[in-house]
């Protein structure tokens, strides 16, 4: 394009009666761009470039409104859904366009269980019970869970919606448990962090495996480190094993009290929010051969950096009182994941952090194998001299 100078110096250029190849040679232009200021300045006393009719747009009023209606009745929707669905022959970019010109954004969508009215009734009686209790009484319980992760999460379900109603029951999808196990763990949790976390050999845990666990690797754990005296409430799920009158006796007769803990309180564990560090720090991984072998070594490799940051778990039994209370407040309802904007930190902000420490995970891993490397070629090294040593003597 011609700049508003250079048609400003061709008009006072032709004005001074230079002829048209000498005013395009001297403003370094072609000659018909110099007729064509000319003729624009002569016919219509025009310097600036004419005005153009915009690119009709690819969708109409009426369209518009469908495309904003289909996702308020269901904001699962993808944009090529919606397209399909409308039968509109506007390209999918566009209905993007038109989702967020209304001020709607697809976000990572947030998820939780569906709850029958029993179980919900179950919940809010527990909570109500133990509203009243202050984050040291909470201290005094150590949390229990049994895990299963798999090689791949699953994170890329998203769905449309006004980025202040992040939490908003309309948006939250009711997912099922998950049938697709790939190996199992076991963890507990106290006040002063994370404890050792326990590979699940055989499937889930029979009474017998469990009771095994609780002797060799919780009770070292708790009487020689968090709970010396053994004064502590052991909280468990409700589930077939742990409740089994195999283990209610075992725990008994050792003297281990234990905490009325109902089923579909998962919510409100803390190793939730462990488990939730730990597979978001194995989705970062990438295993070249994803074996259950491989995959417990990096397990327990990121679980023990886990237990080494200070004050985990702190922030996660003080939010104990608030949350049972928040529990009674939605009537037994399942409390949401956090919102996208954690301590104030923008989700930008959040995906370039979370770069960074794939960028720090991938170092450590080079520097890793370069010191194995390393240390292989030592002990090559020494074996070479002590056969040479042998082969003299």
């Amino acid at each position: 394009r011609v700049t508003r100078e250079n048609r400003l110096r061709i008009v006072a250029l032709s004005k001074s009666g230079k002829s048209v190849r000498a005013i395009a040679a001297e403003v370094g232009c072609a000659v018909t761009t110099v007729l064509r200021v000319i003729h624009a300045y002569r016919d219509e006393g025009r310097i600036s470039d004419a005005a153009r009719c915009a690119r009709p747009r690819a969708t109409n009023e009426f369209e518009d409104l469908m495309i904003i209606a289909a996702v308020v009745d269901e904001p699962f929707l993808s944009a090529g859904e919606i397209k399909r669905e409308l039968g509109i022959p506007a390209s999918e970019h566009t209905i993007r366009l038109r989702l967020r010109e209304a001020g709607l954004s697809c976000i990572n969508s947030n998820t939780r269980r569906s709850l029958t009215p029993e179980i919900r009734d179950v919940r809010l009686n527990f909570a109500s019970e133990y509203s009243s209790w202050t984050a040291g009484q909470w201290q005094g319980v150590v949390f229990t869970n049994e895990s299963t992760i798999c090689c791949k999460w699953d994170k890329s379900k998203h769905s449309w919606r006004p980025l202040q109603n992040w939490n908003d029951p309309i948006y939250v999808r009711q997912l099922g448990a998950s049938s697709h196990p790939f190996i199992n763990v076991w963890t507990a949790v106290t006040y002063q962090g994370l404890g050792p976390i326990h590979r699940v050999e055989q499937g889930s845990l029979s009474p017998d495996d469990y009771i095994d666990i609780v002797d060799r690797v919780l009770m070292p754990f708790l009487l020689n480190g968090p709970f010396r005296d053994g004064s502590f409430l052991l909280q468990q799920d409700a589930t077939p094993t742990y409740s089994s009158a195999r283990v209610r006796n075992h725990l008994e007769t050792h003297g281990i009290v234990q905490m009325p803990w109902p089923p579909k309180f998962e919510d409100l564990n803390p190793i939730r929010n462990a488990w939730a560090l730990l597979k978001e720090r194995l989705w970062r991984r990438r295993l070249s051969d994803p074996s259950p072998d491989n995959l417990w070594a990096l397990i327990k490799k990121e679980w023990d950096k886990l237990r080494d940051m200070p004050n985990l778990v702190c922030t996660f039994y003080a939010s104990l009182p608030d949350k049972m209370r928040e529990v009674v407040a939605n009537k037994g309802s399942l409390l949401t994941a956090t919102e996208p904007f954690a301590n104030g930190q923008p989700r930008k902000s959040r995906c370039r952090q979370a770069r960074k420490e794939q960028k720090n995970l991938l170092l450590e891993d080079e520097l890793e194998n370069a010191s194995s490397e390393s240390d292989n070629a030592v002990d090559e090294c020494n074996a070479s001299m002590i056969e040479s040593q042998l082969a003299v003597s």
